[in-house]
């Protein structure tokens, strides 16, 4: 068919046909696989293929995987937010495309905070502080993880300024809210002021 040729031949309206026909199974047997195959080649320029991938990664069952989801969400949002920002998840714009993924990583703390972890320690992907810390940012008002790897990044000053009183803060508020490896930092720091925090006024100023 003329928009198989099409697709190959680097056209990316054909490779989203393509990849909508199999993600839908419309007038093709259903296949996942297929569908992420196409929406990758057309991801190379296209925002929508970045929210398609992140949409099957994180509901189609065969294909399920909530880091790989967020990561397409997070370039869904990127790809339409060009300008210098300290956060992913906060932006302004009237693109419907943009909204559903600004939405989506907003109601993802833990996979935003799972996905800032493994550009922290560079974990299946380039280490990155910077990328780490926004996605730290977005997710700690909601994650006791977040929390406290903002604040050790905080302390040493990776992709943000150095603060240390700050950063500790963040430490004690994911320990109260029950992270073990806030708690275990917490033991192992007894000088540290336990300051006598209200978690739930402090919280929103986390993602600051």
């Amino acid at each position: 068919a003329w928009y198989i040729r099409a697709a190959d031949a680097g056209d990316v309206p054909a490779q989203m046909w393509l990849g909508n026909m199999f993600a839908l199974g419309k007038d093709v047997s259903k296949d996942n696989q297929q569908a992420i195959y196409w929406y990758k080649r057309a991801a190379t320029v296209n925002g929508e293929a970045m929210l398609k991938l992140a949409e099957l990664y994180d509901k189609a069952p065969n294909v399920h995987d909530t880091r790989v989801a967020t990561e397409w969400y997070i370039r869904a949002v990127e790809a339409h937010n060009l300008s210098e920002t300290n956060s992913v998840c906060q932006t302004d714009t009237s693109s419907d495309l943009h909204v559903r993924a600004v939405q989506a990583c907003k109601a993802a703390p833990d996979s935003l905070a799972a996905l800032g972890v493994a550009y922290f320690k560079g974990d299946g992907v380039p280490q990155d502080y910077d990328r780490a810390a926004k996605l730290f940012r977005d997710s700690a008002a909601q994650s006791a993880q977040a929390a406290y790897y903002l604040g050790l990044m905080q302390i040493e000053g990776l992709g943000v300024p150095v603060d240390v009183s700050r950063g500790q803060q963040l430490i004690l508020i994911a320990s109260v809210r029950g992270n073990r490896n806030a708690k275990a930092w917490v033991d192992k720091h007894p000088g540290v002021i336990a300051w006598q925090l209200d978690i739930t006024q402090a919280a929103p100023d986390m993602a600051k």
